[in-house]
């Protein structure tokens, strides 16, 4: 009998029992009908009469207050032992389906933040247990399938159509107490859509449930926050944006909807707690130089709804503490300070900046680290091409190696085809009227691999420059023929424009005030029909700055993973008064405030050294000619791991067949996927020639995942009006794993069938009783 019930009680057992008492009101009024005697009197004729015109109507009120009384107890069984009228539970009796019920765990990095007891996923945690325990109590009457926001795309689960019995409860347990949320970005539309491909073949198999254990970002959902709005900017380090995260997972309910699955969002905290994080931690520049200070550049951020309050920065270069001093004063809700000061190294090779904050409510994106490489010095090729070198060593004098940490070596063109290129930071090229045929190629490969490049004109060969460097994308614009005279204006303002850009940052200090000294007597025309217009335009080119007539003078490209700076002028002074003079630039203070950022924007930026975000893989694509397979990585925790790349072509190189593959068209590839753990990655890769060469790469908290800001109930119900099957559990509210609005309970109903009964059973008994005059 147990069995029979208990697909409609979460308590069979009682029901069984009190099934068992409702047969006490009917033994009651059985021994009641034989509770009397036989009495004659002489009268008896006339109660007979009496009997007889009233004895159906007595016998039916007797019979209802019998039945009344069977009711209620029944009721009482029913309520106790807690009846619930699920379609899952209906579907065993009727054709024996069970119910699937898909539980998606979110354990992305924003679960980490604490709640009243732990973090929001051991409460995540707690609620799966007690979901499960309940579940037990009703053997049969479902399976259970659980899902790991951070498997969702490997379509793998924690548990598949498990019977939820006991020996499935003492698996989840043993599996949830190892259990720790990932610091990765994850997003719920990926959940929804792994559960969506797991019960999409179960269309007519029986009622299929997901329930959704998250904290419910904004960030995640959209909408106003639970308590103030705050911002959540595009994070470009992942391509994520609230909107496009929000859009992603309502319309995965909504799919999940329109398919007749019933979604359960159970929001397992009703407020975000308070987070300040390290947002950026940025360089002036990609190389530093042993004994020369470096500028760190650190940016924090308030990502709670709430007020933070004052704090100090701490810093640490290689795990040693830095004296900083610096504070950060009180942050409204998604305010960002930025704060800077200047590191000085000892020692050259690889070394890690790490800024943090006090810990608060999520204490792992309270510390960023970025690598930088630090050489003895920074070398940098000048090549002029005119033979007195007079452009070059003015050039020269700007980088002074002591206060700089630059090392300049000048020369003419033939350094370009003779010098291994790679070596140089940035190189220059002044005055040079053709390259050497066979420069080009170098030169070329050196910018595309990341080197940087700038050019200063001269009196050169502009076809040249045009037919040639041009289409290699050496040199970013045609030239119109040899350099031409700006013409005199009276009033027309200053000679040069600086337009906003990382170059000219210090010429740009109130209004271009150092333009006036700029002084501009000639330079290389473009031709007429050159679009001027950098937007219209949309080749990559950025004009940097213009002269009065509109020409551009300083433009910015790139060429591969290389920057190119052009400047269409000289970076000399004339030798003699017989010759022009091109401009006075080389004589005044703009011209060093134009060359030290001009070199560290273009500087050679592939120093091997990256920063990402905690759980994504490294990737390594290296040159088969070049290394050997073997991969050494160092993690943040001090253990090792060893990787071996494995060859493939390359995607410029199909290859032929029956043609030997050589080393120049293979790549060797690698993948190491466990890096959960925040900090600095230290990777170490062999040269064909058994040299070592280090990579650093930082991984940090995802900036997606700080953003701790909930959606506001309202907004969530509005963001999914238009779905039928979807329910929302407000944080806290755990009537719905002991059968709530799931399982469809009915103990309401029941309370009010009770007070029904009660209220029918005392008037039928008061009118079926015996009442004396004076009652």
């Amino acid at each position: 009998m147990i069995d029979a019930l208990a697909p409609f009680f979460l308590h069979p057992g009682i029901a069984a029992a009190g099934a068992a008492c409702a047969a006490v009101p009917i033994v009651i009024h059985l021994i009641n009908r034989l509770r009397f005697r036989k009495v004659r009197f002489a009268a008896m004729e006339f109660l007979l009469q009496s009997e007889q015109r009233n004895r159906r109507r007595v016998l039916i009120e007797q019979l209802l207050l019998l039945l009344l009384r069977i009711l209620l107890v029944l009721a009482a069984a029913a309520l106790i032992a807690r009846l619930v009228l699920d379609p899952s539970t209906l579907s065993v009796l009727r054709d024996g389906n069970v119910a699937h019920h898909v539980v998606i765990l979110d354990d992305s990095g924003s679960m980490r933040a604490s709640a009243e007891e732990g973090d929001v996923f051991e409460v995540a945690k707690r609620t799966l247990r007690d979901f499960a325990a309940e579940a037990a109590r009703t053997p049969g009457s479902l399976r259970l399938s659980v899902l790991l926001l951070s498997r969702a795309d490997q379509d793998s689960a924690l548990f598949a159509r498990r019977d939820v019995n006991s020996g499935f409860l003492s698996d989840l347990a043993e599996k949830l107490d190892a259990l720790e949320p990932t610091r990765a970005r994850l997003r719920p539309a990926a959940g929804l859509a792994a559960a969506e491909r797991r019960l999409a073949s179960e269309a007519d198999v029986g009622e299929r449930v997901v329930h959704l254990l998250s904290d419910f970002r904004g960030v995640d959902w959209g909408g106003a926050a639970a308590s103030g709005d705050v911002p959540a900017p595009s994070d470009s380090a992942s391509g994520d944006s609230a909107a496009g995260a929000a859009g992603d997972a309502a319309a995965a309910v909504e799919r999940l909807d329109a398919d007749g699955v019933q979604v359960n969002l159970v929001r397992l905290t009703a407020e975000a707690p308070e987070n300040r994080r390290v947002a950026e931690v940025s360089y002036g520049a990609a190389t530093a130089a042993v004994g020369v200070p470096l500028r760190v550049r650190v940016a924090v951020t308030n990502d709670a709804p709430t007020a933070a309050e004052p704090l100090e920065l701490s810093a640490a270069l290689d795990g040693q503490p830095l004296p900083l001093g610096e504070s950060i004063p009180a942050l409204e809700p998604g305010q960002t300070v930025v704060r800077e000061f200047d590191v000085q190294f000892d020692d050259p090779g690889r070394h890690a900046v790490t800024v943090s904050v006090p810990a608060d409510g999520l204490p792992d994106d309270d510390a960023f680290s970025r690598p930088v490489l630090v050489l003895p010095r920074v070398p940098i090729l000048v090549v002029d091409g005119a033979s007195d070198l007079e452009a070059a060593n003015r050039i020269s004098l700007l980088f002074d190696a002591d206060l700089t940490g630059r090392e300049v070596r000048i020369g003419g063109t033939e350094l370009l085809r003779k010098e291994d290129l790679s070596q140089f930071w940035t190189i220059y090229v002044v005055n040079v009227p053709r390259l050497p045929a066979d420069a080009v190629g170098p030169l070329t490969r050196y910018v595309e691999n990341g080197g940087g490049l700038i050019w200063f004109g001269g009196e050169i060969d502009a076809d040249y420059y045009t037919e040639t460097l041009v289409p290699a994308g050496l040199f970013p614009v045609p030239l119109a023929g040899s350099s031409v005279a700006l013409p005199a204006a009276e009033g027309a303002g200053p000679d040069v424009r600086f337009a906003e850009h990382p170059v000219t940052e210090a010429l740009t200090l109130g209004e271009n005030l150092f333009a006036d000294l700029v002084k501009i007597y000639r330079y290389l025309p473009v031709p007429g029909d050159w679009n001027r217009d950098d937007a219209a335009r949309n080749d990559g080119v950025e004009t940097v700055a213009t002269l009065r007539n509109g020409a551009p003078l300083v433009l910015a490209s790139r060429l591969g993973e290389g920057r190119i700076l052009t400047v269409l002028t000289t970076a000399g002074v004339a030798p003699s008064e017989e010759e022009a003079e091109w401009t006075n630039w080389p004589r005044t203070p703009p011209f060093p405030l134009f060359h030290l950022p001009a070199q560290e924007w273009a500087a050679r930026i592939d120093t091997g050294d990256a920063v990402g975000s905690a759980g994504e893989p490294l990737e390594f694509a290296l040159d088969a000619a070049r290394f050997r397979p073997d991969v050494l990585i160092e993690r943040p925790d001090d253990l090792s791991a060893s990787l071996t790349a494995t060859p493939r072509l390359r995607e410029d190189e199909p290859g032929v067949d029956g043609a030997p593959v050589t080393d120049d068209e293979l790549l060797l590839t690698a993948r190491y996927a466990d890096t959960d753990l925040p900090g600095v990655y230290k990777v170490r890769l062999t040269t064909a020639e058994g040299e070592p060469v280090d990579r650093w790469t930082a991984l940090n908290f995802p900036a997606a995942e700080s953003r701790l800001a909930l959606i506001a109930p309202a907004a969530l119900t509005e963001a999914l009006s238009g779905t039928q099957n979807v329910t929302v559990q407000e944080a806290g509210d755990v009537a719905w794993v002991g059968g709530g609005d799931q399982s469809r309970e009915i103990r309401w109903w029941l309370l009010g069938l009770m007070a029904a009964l009660m209220a029918a059973e005392s008037l039928l008994a008061y009118r079926c009783g015996y009442h004396g005059a004076g009652a």
